[in-house]
C-alpha cells in the first residue's frame, strides 16, 4: 500500500504521535524506508508530536484530561473564577462521548472545533463527515458568520458521493488530480510578474549604474550584437592588433579601461560591464574602474 501511495504522488508522510506507540510508528517508518528503496522515490517525513506535554509538562499523577460532558466545562469555569469573563473556552470534539453530549457542551462553551483526525480514530470513519456536517448548523446559531469556519465537511461529503469505495490510494490520486486542475488554472504570467517585482536586485545600486559597456573580442560580431542590449551606455570594443591568441584577457580589459578613461567615457569609481570570450564561451564581468 505504501508503494502504491508513493506512485500516486504522495510526497509527505505524517506520523501522529497523539495516537499509537513509538514502536508502532517505528515499524511504519521502517516500512516506508523499504518502500522508498523499492520504488526509488523520495518522500518527506513529518513527526507530529504532542504539544501539550512539551509546552506544559506532564500532568500530575499521569491522569489524562478529556472533556466529555458539559459539567467538565462548568468545572473549568469555576476554577477560573473571575478570570472566566476574560478567558474564552473552546471545546474540541474528539471522541464518541463528546459527540453524544455535543448539544449540552455547546451551550457552555464559547467556541468549538471538530478534530476529524482524532474523531476518526474513535468512531467509524464513514460517520465523521456526516457528524461534522451535522454539528456545523448547530453551531451557526452562536456565530455571526453564516457559514462554518472550514469547508472540510462539504469537501469530504462531495468526495464520498463521487467515490463511495474510496481507499487511501484513490484519496492520494484524487488529491493529485485536484492539485493538477488547480495549477492548470493559475495565471503564471501574472504570478511571475509579482515574483519579479517583489524580488530585490542581486546587485547594489552603484553596480547597476554602468558607465559603459566594454567589449574585448577579435570578432566584430560580438561588439555589434551587444548594441541591442546596451541601452544608453556607450560600447567600447578593444582588440589589440599585435596581440596573440595566448594574451591575457585581463591585460586587454585593463587596456580598454585606460582608453575609456582617456576618452572621457568613464572615471575612477564607475562600474562597467566587460564582455569577452574564453575559447568558445562568452564571459561577462562587472568591474569597478580604478
Amino acid at each position: 500500500m505504501i508503494e502504491r501511495l508513493l506512485r500516486a504522488r504522495m510526497k509527505v508522510v505524517r506520523f501522529n504521535f497523539s495516537h499509537g506507540s513509538h514502536v508502532y510508528h517505528q515499524e511504519t517508518l521502517d516500512n516506508l524506508r523499504v518502500a522508498l528503496d523499492n520504488t526509488g522515490m523520495l518522500c518527506a517525513v513529518v513527526l507530529d508530536t504532542k504539544g501539550l506535554e512539551i509546552l506544559t509538562g506532564f500532568l500530575k499523577d499521569g491522569k489524562p484530561i478529556q472533556l466529555r460532558k458539559d459539567s467538565d466545562l462548568v468545572e473549568v469555569q469555576n476554577l477560573l473564577g473571575d478570570h472566566a469573563k476574560l478567558i474564552l473556552l473552546m471545546f474540541k470534539v474528539e471522541n464518541q462521548e463528546g459527540v453524544m453530549n455535543f448539544v449540552d457542551i455547546l451551550a457552555n462553551s464559547d467556541a468549538f472545533m471538530v478534530a476529524r483526525g482524532d474523531l476518526g480514530m474513535e468512531i467509524r470513519s464513514r460517520r465523521s463527515s456526516s457528524l461534522r456536517s451535522l454539528h456545523g448548523p448547530l453551531a451557526q446559531k452562536q456565530l455571526m458568520w453564516p457559514t462554518p469556519y472550514s469547508m472540510g465537511p462539504t469537501a469530504l461529503c462531495s468526495v464520498e458521493k463521487q467515490l463511495p469505495e474510496i481507499t487511501q490510494n484513490s484519496t492520494v490520486q484524487t488529491m493529485a488530480k485536484i492539485c493538477y486542475e488547480a495549477e492548470s488554472t493559475m495565471d503564471y504570467k501574472s504570478a511571475f510578474k509579482r515574483a519579479i517585482s517583489a524580488t530585490p536586485s542581486p546587485m547594489s545600486q552603484p553596480s547597476r549604474e554602468l558607465g559603459f559597456f566594454g567589449c574585448s573580442d577579435r570578432d566584430e560580431y560580438l561588439a555589434r550584437h551587444s548594441l541591442i542590449y546596451r541601452g544608453l551606455a556607450p560600447v567600447l570594443s578593444v582588440a589589440p592588433v599585435r596581440a596573440s591568441l595566448s594574451d591575457s584577457t585581463t591585460e586587454t580589459v585593463d587596456l580598454a579601461l585606460q582608453q575609456a578613461k582617456k576618452n572621457g567615457l568613464c572615471k575612477s569609481g564607475d562600474s562597467i560591464v566587460a564582455l569577452h570570450k574564453m575559447g568558445e564561451s562568452s564571459e561577462i564581468k562587472i568591474l569597478t574602474v580604478k
